[in-house]
């Protein structure tokens, strides 16, 4: 049953990379405690944040370069190098890891900012 959830979480996680976090969130790990993320678990960084989780597979804080790939593997996509690298550009601190600070940042850089007519 803990599988069954994972994949959930990480079907939501390959989704929201794909549009900056827009559909993370779904499969519940953030929000169960009211503390995912600025503005709450539905806002953008709560769903980045949820994103982050699912990603990060062995709970560490952090997410590498493969755990990654896998995320996106399980899902039949096959990045290539040059996908994972533009990803794994959020490790600002240049450790080979990124941590939910780093992560969050690069979600908030990337966010769509509205036009005046919006």
């Amino acid at each position: 049953m803990a599988d069954e959830e994972t994949i959930t979480d990480t079907e939501a996680a390959a989704d929201g990379q794909a549009g900056a976090g827009a559909q993370a969130g779904t499969g519940g790990q953030a929000g169960a405690d009211g503390q995912a993320g600025a503005g709450g678990p539905d806002s953008l960084l709560g769903q980045a944040e949820a994103t982050f989780k699912a990603l990060d597979s062995d709970a560490d804080g952090f997410v590498t370069r493969d755990e990654l790939r896998t995320s996106y593997k399980n899902f039949g996509l096959d990045l290539p190098e040059a996908a994972l690298d533009h990803l794994m550009s959020a490790d600002t601190d240049g450790d080979g890891r990124i941590d939910l600070e780093e992560w969050l940042r690069s979600v908030d850089q990337a966010a769509p900012v509205p036009s005046a007519t919006d």
